[in-house]
């Protein structure tokens, strides 16, 4: 495809989060130097906004309506967390790709109920030593988004 066909599709266009009850509709989309990482960045930006609907449920819940309208975040709400239980339901998926570049819409559906803050040992971070090398997750510097 050329660069003219990459148009967003028309369930892309909708707004990128909706909420109703414990169900969370969330569009991404992706730009990469590859399809499967132009995928893998989609993916996990709409894995990453319905985690953070997740932290921001269960953090609110023991704060009183004065603390819940507080611009900016409290001091509780700050550290690094991880979220388990956060699963794209049905995903939908559109590639499009160009001479230079993939570029990847997803639409995901999450049910919150199933999700939950977890515990540290829960949380599979990477030690430093096993870490990415960032060429690896963005491509070679001049094939980096600018």
């Amino acid at each position: 495809m050329t660069a003219k066909a990459c148009i967003a599709p028309a369930w892309a266009k909708q707004d990128g989060l909706k909420r109703d009850g414990d169900i969370v509709v969330i569009t991404c989309m992706a730009e990469a130097p590859t399809d499967e990482l132009a995928e893998t960045r989609a993916k996990q930006t709409c894995d990453n906004l319905a985690g953070t609907e997740v932290i921001n449920r269960t953090k609110l819940e023991g704060f009183s309506s004065a603390q819940k309208n507080f611009v900016g975040p409290p001091a509780e709400l700050a550290g690094s967390m991880c979220v388990v239980g956060v699963e794209c339901e049905s995903p939908r998926l559109r590639t499009c790709m160009t001479q230079n570049s993939a570029k990847v819409w997803r639409l995901c559906t999450y049910n919150l109920e199933r999700a939950r803050v977890g515990r540290p040992e829960e949380c599979q971070v990477p030690k430093p030593e096993e870490a990415i090398p960032a060429h690896e997750l963005y491509g070679p510097p001049d094939l980096r988004e600018r």
